[in-house]
């Protein structure tokens, strides 16, 4: 999904565990991220699929772009292996100029955004290579998104007939995670969607997790939070938007 958002004002925001890589481009300001006490700041950012917070700040900007990706994209993009990008936010042009420059020029000259976004749809499919890569990976994905990351690996690994050693080695290969580290993520994200969308409380435990210690334990892992306070957290329009838009289970 690529979407262009036009005179943005500006925002703090806090994204948690994504379910997805995604690349931010900026007109006229620099993006800041900020991560276990570390800031950096880019025009155009790669961030890959993470299960860490991190919070972006920008100050305003004309323009911004947005690219949602699937998880496998990026190693097929830039050809490097998915654990390079594993919870990383990397100014994209460390990773390739060439195809940042091309990207920001897009963003600066065009004024349409729909124009932008079949542009960049161009840049992407003309870049992207497929050789090599194991089908039965999206096979296994799927049946993790449609379970809410309930499901033991070995099910999985029984339903497409492979080894448990060798889905390992497809999950960290495809998306740089293990299946048990991306099934967590994966819990999270529904329980996150379910409060925004569906006004569950975060303060019970959600149906995909064992008890509320469990769920707690995740929460603070992922967030650095009390249930308590990232439902507080997620009362604010901005982060709410936010927390929604990055969601898997919105474009299931």
């Amino acid at each position: 999904m690529i979407r262009v958002v036009e005179g943005a004002s500006a925002f703090d925001v806090v994204f948690f565990p994504t379910g997805y890589p995604f690349i931010t481009s900026s007109t006229d300001s620099k993006t800041f991220v900020t991560k276990q006490n570390h800031s950096d700041s880019a025009y155009t950012y790669l961030h890959g699929l993470t299960s860490e917070s991190f919070k972006m700040s920008l100050l305003k900007a004309n323009k911004i772009l947005i690219i949602q990706l699937q998880p496998w994209i990026l190693c097929k993009l830039f050809s490097f292996s998915a654990t390079n990008f594993s919870n990383q936010e990397l100014s994209l042009a460390d990773v390739d100029k060439d195809f940042t420059n091309t990207l920001e020029e897009l963003l600066e000259s065009l004024d349409s955004a729909s124009e932008i976004i079949t542009k960049v749809k161009q840049l992407i499919t003309a870049k992207l290579n497929f050789n090599d890569f194991d089908e039965r990976f999206f096979a296994a994905w799927k049946m993790m998104i449609m379970n809410k990351g309930n499901l033991r690996i070995d099910n999985i690994a029984e339903d497409i007939n492979i080894s448990t050693r060798r889905l390992e080695q497809l999950y960290k290969d495809a998306i740089g995670f293990s299946p048990k580290l991306y099934g967590q993520v994966v819990r999270f994200q529904k329980s996150l969607f379910d409060h925004v969308v569906k006004n569950e409380s975060l303060l019970r435990t959600p149906l995909s997790y064992f008890d509320q210690a469990h769920f707690i334990r995740n929460v603070k892992r992922f967030t650095g939070m009390t249930p308590t306070q990232l439902s507080r957290s997620l009362s604010h329009p901005v982060q709410r938007s936010t927390c929604l838009n990055s969601n898997l289970y919105v474009f299931e």
